[in-house]
Order: structure tokens, then sequence, then C-alpha cells
């Protein structure tokens, strides 16, 4: 019977997610994907019900707040484009209601979250970074290491400013890693959805080849608007810069993403027997000038976002 097969092995990577902690965004996709499944053969009712009892198991097996991230970050996202499949909607469609839906879940949890406890845990992280600094000091120090880098004219001073300033920067970035976490979730559950349904007779989540995928244009106001908050607050790190800084992290993948789909499109255009050489001279450079090629990449998301020069709205219509 398909409830009780769906509704058994999501409960047990439910609990076992409960368990297990360090493959928890493997688990969660799986999840994620045994769910999008059931939405192509259950009803919805039955669906729903899979998905209350899971977030009950979850609940009973790491508690309430633990199981409202899960909800707010993943759930929920899950749940929206289930109810989308079970409307038979287009592989493009769901993808944007879970994208849609992932943003909206996390804004809506930093917001309680920071409503009922005054904070978001960035100062929580920042401290916790700092004790691992200085308890990582304190065994370098036990095993000669820092004697090393003293005889190669790096104190220890200059190591614990390094690392300190490291440890009051990276937190600040937990809100785009909340944010990136949950959008990559949705894309790479859909996507494992749509390759195991790929034989599907109905055709259903059926997706086009990755290189004519194009980033919505909406999405390079995101980018204007976070480069602005940048700009605006940067010389007193406020609200508005760390906002800013946030949304340019969330931002920058999502582009470089598109910018390589943009230009695997221009190589497929290129003669094979000149397409070798040229990946292999694009991988060298890569290799050798890491932030320029993904800084490349991400611009050329940008600007193919606006322009559109490989005309894929224009002969498809806006399925982005």
């Amino acid at each position: 019977m398909p409830f009780i097969k769906f509704f058994l092995s999501t409960s047990l990577l439910c609990l076992v997610l409960t368990k297990i902690d360090v493959l928890s965004f493997v688990f969660i996709i799986i999840w994620g994907t045994l769910l999008l499944l059931s939405a192509l053969e259950l009803p919805r009712t039955q669906v729903f019900l899979i998905f209350l009892l899971n977030m009950f198991i979850i609940t009973w097996g790491m508690g309430l707040y633990a199981a409202y991230f899960y909800l707010a970050g993943f759930g929920l996202p899950v749940l929206v484009m289930c109810v989308f499949i079970a409307e038979n909607k287009d592989y493009y469609t769901v993808r944007k209601s879970g994208l849609i839906a992932a943003a909206a879940g996390i804004s809506l949890y930093l917001i309680i979250v920071y409503l009922l406890t005054g904070s978001i845990g960035i100062a929580d992280f920042q401290a916790m970074l700092r004790n691992s600094v200085n308890e990582s000091l304190e065994w370098y120090r036990n095993l000669g290491v820092l004697d090393n880098l003293a005889s190669n004219g790096i104190s220890e001073e200059t190591l614990r400013l390094q690392l300190d300033s490291m440890a009051q920067t990276l937190p600040q970035y937990l809100p785009s890693y909340y944010y990136l976490q949950s959008l990559v979730t949705v894309f790479f559950t859909l996507l494992l959805t749509s390759r195991i349904n790929m034989n599907d007779a109905k055709k259903r989540l059926n997706k086009q080849p990755y290189f004519l995928d194009i980033m919505p244009w909406q999405l390079v106001w995101l980018v204007i608007i976070a480069l602005a908050l940048l700009l605006w607050g940067r010389n007193h790190q406020t609200l508005a810069y760390l906002a800013g800084a946030n949304a340019l992290a969330i931002m920058v993948p999502i582009a470089i993403y598109f910018g390589f789909c943009s230009l695997n499109w221009r190589l497929k255009s290129v003669k094979a027997s000149t397409r070798k050489w040229v990946v292999a001279l694009i991988v060298i450079l890569s290799i050798f000038f890491i932030p320029s090629a993904l800084t490349f990449l991400a611009l050329i998301g940008l600007f193919d976002s606006l322009i559109d020069y490989r005309k894929l709205r224009s002969r498809k219509g806006e399925k982005q």
C-alpha cells in the first residue's frame, strides 16, 4: 500500500534525523524527495497526514524549537511543493513556489525568534567561535605549532587577531546561511524527485536541460538593493549593512549557478573539436584565478538575466 510505504520510509528518516546530526542535510533532501514522490501517487489529505506525523516525530525527538526550525526552513517549502504537484503544475512552477516558501519560512523563523529572544543567535555564535579560538590556540601551543609559526614570522598575537576577526565576522552571515540552506534543499529535493520520476508516463515534473535555466530578472533588483544597502551602511556596520551583506551572500551563489548555465549553453555552440580546448583553458584559468572566475560567472548570470541574450524567455515564455 503506497500510504504505508511512504509513511514508514519518511518516519524512519525523521527518527534517524533526530539521532544523527552530521548528515542532517542529506537526510532532509531524501525526506523531502519521498514526500514529493508521495504527492505524485497519494491524495493530498494522505500526504498532509504523513507530513503532520513526520513533524510530530521531529518534535518528539528534537524538541519544539528545533521542530519549528525544520518546519519553517524545510517542511513548509516541501509541503507547498506537494500542493502544487498535486495540482499537476510543471517543474518550474513547483520550483518557484518552493523557493518562495523557503524564503518566506526562514524570514518568519528569524522574525519570531527575534521577537521571542531579542536575538537570532549571532552573538551566541560569536561567543562559541571565540571559545573555539582560545581552545585551538591552547592546543597549538601544546603541540609546538605556535613556535614553528613564530619562527616563520607569524606571532601568536597576530594569529589570534586574525582568528578573532573571523569569529566576529562569520556569524554576521548566519541569516544568509539559513536562507541558502533552505533554498539549496528545495532545489536538490525537486531535482532528485524529477530524476527518479523521469520515466513517468504522464511526463510530470519533466525538466529541461540545466544549461537552459535562466535567472528571474527580478532577482537582479535584489542585488542592486543589496549593494545600495551595503554602500549606505558600510562605515558604521549598521543593520542596513548587515542586510545588504547577507542578501549578497545569498545572491552570489545563485548568480554563479545561472552564469555557469549560460556559459555551458555558449559552449554547446562551439565545435566539438574546439570545445575541449576551450573547456581545458577555462578550467586551468579557474584553478589559478578562482575569485576572478567566480566573479565572472556571477556577472554572466546577472547580465544574462537582464539581457536574455539566449532569447529563452522570448522563445519559451517566463517559465522560470
